[in-house]
């Protein structure tokens, strides 16, 4: 789970910048007013999937709802996110696209995990 970097205020910040009633991005992100509500409050824990949806929502560049407790410029990220690895290049790509672009994209890896032939093998 996201939720111990993200921050519910940062959450709510941005919405209230943006102009946006928690109804208007609950409709934008595919979930409920009440759950924007518990997640704002931080009674709601947040996956990476969710994550994503709101951050395309609220900010796209991650810059505003990551909290960590050093500069990001510091960061070391793992290598599993170099750009030349396939999650790297999925969440380059990912972070080119609009909102749009990004639920599509979403839609696309979810129905690709229901074909069994894509799947991993779990044993």
């Amino acid at each position: 789970m996201y939720s111990s970097m993200i921050s519910g205020e940062s959450i709510r910040n941005l919405r209230i910048k943006m102009g946006l009633t928690q109804k208007e991005l609950a409709e934008k992100v595919g979930i409920t007013q009440q759950s924007i509500n518990l997640i704002e409050h931080e009674k709601r824990k947040i996956d990476i999937g969710l994550y994503m949806k709101i951050s395309g929502v609220l900010d796209p560049n991650c810059e505003n709802l990551v909290h960590l407790p050093f500069n990001k410029k510091d960061i070391q990220l793992p290598d599993v996110f170099a750009n030349d690895t396939p999650d790297g290049k999925i969440l380059n790509a990912f972070h080119e696209l609009n909102t749009i672009g990004q639920d599509k994209a979403i839609e696309q890896v979810e129905l690709l995990t229901k074909i069994p032939e894509y799947k991993k093998d779990t044993e």
